[in-house]
């Protein structure tokens, strides 16, 4: 393509598999990978749906099955929530990521980590369903490392570091 992508998978890419696509420097490997973007640049999607409801963002990293992804309701987890997407948010994990609304700079890694976190910013979730809260909350600034920890987080759960097996288990 002429606005230097890499698409390969059914249905991946959308806008950007066309040569008069307005983003550029996009990736998009797997069935359903990015197929929303139409404006922004710089994304990486490998993982069926990965990073299928970014519409407008930039930066983002998503791997692994469902990764920062959220319009798949029937195979990645009963929710879709389609739209304006964060930047510089970075997925690693099958679900990881998933229903991320306008929240940017986030990292989740594991299985799960980060689910449901839909518009905070600057969340780092390590561990399966790490961060993972309440439908759609929004918390800024927390930490949560370890199997579960801020699992069932609150909106308004800003600015906590939870480490250990379960820590902070429905803070809010």
């Amino acid at each position: 393509s002429t606005n230097s992508a890499t698409i390969f998978g059914l249905g991946a890419g959308g806008q950007n598999a066309t040569p008069s696509a307005s983003t550029a420097y996009t990736t998009a490997v797997g069935t359903g990978a990015l197929p929303a973007l139409t404006t922004g640049t710089n994304a990486a999607a490998l993982g069926f749906a990965a990073l299928d409801v970014a519409t407008s963002s930039g930066s983002n990293t998503a791997i692994g099955l469902c990764a920062l992804g959220g319009a798949n309701q029937n195979f990645c987890g009963g929710f879709t929530f389609p739209g304006t997407f964060g930047s510089y948010n970075t997925a690693l994990g099958n679900s990881a990521g998933f229903n991320l609304g306008s929240g940017s700079y986030n990292v989740a890694l594991g299985d799960s980590a980060a689910f449901n976190q839909r518009n905070g910013s600057s969340n780092i979730s390590i561990g399966e369903y790490a961060g993972g809260g309440n439908s759609s909350y929004s918390a800024n600034g927390t930490i949560s490392i370890g199997d579960n920890a801020g699992t069932l987080l609150n909106n308004g759960a800003d600015y906590n570091t939870l480490i250990g097996y379960h820590a902070g288990y429905n803070v809010g």
